[in-house]
């Protein structure tokens, strides 16, 4: 019998549309699950994405588990979603405690609570000791105001308790949940889809946190600051996902590549386990050593945030890399016949009609297996955001729905318009994948690899439609 039930809403059909191309599993709220387990809490997890779940169904199992505290996490996109099945399982049963985290409420915390007033409690930041600490008051009847970390209105007075100390040495977590998630439904995005995917596919964070500031980034306001596990803590849990029959990997890392020793030294230890994975990385720390090992144990490809053509933008976004330092690394990667995803932001604060046409061109250049090209979008805990709210960009009831990179209703720049946006990503698109040297790149790759034929077509339809 549950003593909490954490749920992870159903969100992409809704922000994403009924194609769904990649099913991931909840790994925060499976590290959640892991650790309460360790301190004998139990707990069991609602996957309602991974089962397709409607809003009423979710409520339903919500409402009749036997779970009295329930945990719900968010980002900005997905947040009215889950506002909504706050309240409506509050509504249904106004005994259960809700208690919400993760990116958004500990971005815009005291809005979030006012906004949906189901809410028990906000866990800000890192959860895990924080929830933890949360529940033995509650189970204890004790006093919640003396746990850091949380946030909560009581008599209409917004009340934040001083913050949690971060976990300083990941090695200490126990590995996420695995065995009460539905494995058999995950599976990664088309772009590295090559027939391996349910129980086989898993996904991994080998760190928390990221060293830069990207000024369209929250990592940094999240996590504070780059912690690292150790190459043998996470070959551990490699070797026993391995052993569970996972024979594909995506490392989430915001920048796995960030040492060329760790990386190498990881590549050797997990070469004899015969996985295929990908990963995140940055072109200025991308070695062709570091690569040539990354083939080597079995890595199919890299998401990459090339984000700009231009010098000038990329120095002001903080990117700390460089158009010279990507053409480098791109040298390399095609030449050990790496895949790459790379990403394009389209629509910066202080992008031009040059530097988006720059852009654009810069993307053709490099010639990406695929190019994801996002519309910019401030999200809560950017610099982004603090700017945006300073130039009053920000409508005062603005959607949280359009926080999805795709829409172009909260983007603005110095000289262009939300609709002037929209139609150069558009143009984006249209110019990288409406080219015949594209075309015919990828039809030489499809030859030789016809079983990615239909995870390509959906990708490409997808990328068009756009």
């Amino acid at each position: 019998m549950p003593e909490v039930l954490l749920i992870n809403p159903n969100y992409m059909e809704e922000l994403y549309g009924k194609r769904v191309m990649s099913v991931h599993p909840p790994l925060g709220l499976a590290y959640l699950a892991s650790y309460l387990k360790k301190h004998k809490i139990s707990v069991e997890i609602l996957d309602a994405n991974a089962y397709n779940l409607s809003k009423e169904e979710i409520i339903k199992k919500s409402v009749s588990s036997d779970a009295k505290i329930i945990g719900i996490g968010a980002t900005s996109a997905i947040a009215e979603i889950a506002f909504e099945l706050c309240e409506k399982i509050k509504e249904k049963d106004s005994s259960k405690i809700i208690v919400f985290g993760g990116i958004h409420i500990s971005c815009l915390t005291e809005e979030s609570l006012r906004k949906c007033a189901a809410i028990d409690y906000a866990v800000i930041g890192e959860g895990e000791k924080i929830f933890y600490n949360l529940i033995k008051a509650i189970k204890n009847r004790k006093s919640v105001k003396k746990i850091k970390g949380i946030a909560f209105i009581e008599k209409n007075k917004f009340v934040k308790t001083s913050s949690e100390k971060l976990i300083k040495d990941l090695d200490e977590l126990p590995f996420p949940e695995k065995e009460s998630l539905p494995g058999y439904l995950y599976q990664p995005g088309s772009e590295f889809d090559i027939g391996i995917k349910g129980e086989k596919y898993w996904e991994i964070i080998t760190s928390r946190g990221c060293p830069n500031k990207c000024t369209y980034c929250s990592s940094s306001h999240f996590w504070k600051y780059l912690r690292i596990r150790s190459v043998e803590n996470i070959f551990q849990e490699i070797k026993q996902l391995s052993g569970k029959g996972v024979k594909y990997l995506s490392f989430l890392d915001d920048t796995f590549t960030i040492s060329e020793k760790r990386v190498v030294e990881l590549c050797e230890k997990i070469k004899p386990l015969k996985l295929k994975w990908d990963c995140y990385a940055r072109v200025n720390n991308l070695s062709e050593k570091m690569i040539k090992s990354m083939k080597e144990a079995g890595c199919l490809g890299m998401r990459i945030g090339f984000e700009s053509g231009s010098n000038e933008m990329l120095q002001k976004i903080k990117k700390n890399t460089t158009i010279e330092q990507a053409r480098k690394a791109m040298k390399i990667i095609q030449k050990y016949n790496l895949k790459t995803f790379g990403f394009f932001i389209i629509g910066l604060p202080q992008d031009t009609q040059k530097t988006i046409e720059k852009t654009i061109d810069f993307a053709i250049e490099l010639e990406p297996t695929f190019a994801s090209f996002a519309i910019a979008t401030p999200f809560p805990g950017t610099e982004m955001f603090q700017e945006y709210l300073d130039k009053k960009w920000v409508p005062e009831n603005f959607n949280l729905h359009n926080m999805d990179l795709h829409s172009s209703e909260l983007t603005r720049t110095d000289e262009l318009n939300p609709e002037e946006i929209l139609q150069y990503y558009k143009m984006a698109n249209r110019k990288f994948y409406i080219r015949p040297k594209y075309w015919i790149r990828i039809s030489f790759y499809l030859i030789k690899h016809p079983k990615e034929l239909m995870n390509y077509s959906l990708r490409l339809i997808s990328k068009l439609k756009k």
